[in-house]
């Protein structure tokens, strides 16, 4: 039924497939907790009638400085919700996707908790799968961090993008390679209902290494954010409605296709 890792500092590392919970909390009562999902599969919400089953809370705060990582670098993770709850400065409510992890949410909600905590979630590189069947909301001090490799990376696929205005949108290169042709084109997000975008002053860009890029958000009622980088040398003017012509390179969508309804 109910699960918990809160307990001073705990770390738990799930390996096995098959793993299941009624709901998680990951970080409680001043705990410093960690949940490593590395090649095994963990189904939250597989019982149960209750509105809030199936839920994944992520630093649940109230009591003393909390912190809450859920990394996912293999095997797969559903829920039907995943929410961070931070209510103190410190707190730290993070969720980590990288490798060929599989997560599968019901929705996704990030931010909205204290103003001086750390709330956000990670994509590393391009092997990762990430779909949302409803809303992803990046709230108020929330961030949003993509680190590319050296194809691009592994976007978000939702039915609905929602993101407040303080929200942080950070794009790191990390070792991006050029494909060497025309404008590449990666895309960072994909939904349905694009509800709004993030705010041009809250988009930082890290390693850029000498690349020119401009960022993409629902240009021409797209529903999707992407970044183009022209090849060297190429006109910025060639930039804009025309990268959206380019090539995906992100070898995100792979494996990215909705697969049914969440049982």
């Amino acid at each position: 039924m109910d699960a918990f890792i809160r307990q001073d500092a705990q770390e738990v590392t799930i390996r096995e497939p098959g793993e299941v919970a009624h709901r998680l909390v990951v970080g409680q009562h001043a705990s410093h907790s960690i949940l490593n999902i590395t090649s095994g599969s963990l189904d939250l919400g597989s019982a149960g009638s209750e509105v809030l089953k199936g839920h994944l809370y992520v630093a649940w705060s109230g009591v003393g400085e909390v912190t809450g990582i859920v990394n996912l670098s293999g095997g797969s993770l559903r829920a039907h919700w995943f929410n961070t709850m931070t209510n103190s400065a410190g707190d730290v409510a993070q969720l980590n996707i990288s490798g060929t992890g599989h997560l599968r949410l019901g929705g996704l909600s990030v931010g909205g908790g204290h103003t001086h905590a750390d709330e956000q979630v990670s994509i590393r590189g391009s092997a990762a799968s990430v779909s949302i069947l409803t809303r992803a909301i990046f709230e108020a001090h929330s961030t949003l961090r993509f680190t590319l490799d050296g194809s691009g990376v592994s976007a978000i696929h939702t039915d609905e993008l929602t993101v407040d205005p303080t929200a942080k949108l950070e794009i790191d290169f990390g070792n991006y390679i050029h494909s060497g042709s025309g404008t590449d084109v990666i895309l960072l997000a994909k939904a349905n209902i694009f509800a709004t975008p993030f705010a041009e002053s809250n988009v930082s860009y890290e390693n850029t290494k000498g690349l020119r890029y401009q960022l993409i958000q629902d240009v021409d009622n797209s529903n999707s954010i992407y970044v183009a980088i022209p090849e060297a040398g190429t006109s910025a003017c060639a930039m804009g409605l025309l990268a959206l012509c380019c090539v995906l390179r992100a070898r995100s969508v792979r494996g990215q296709r909705a697969d049914g309804p969440m049982n």
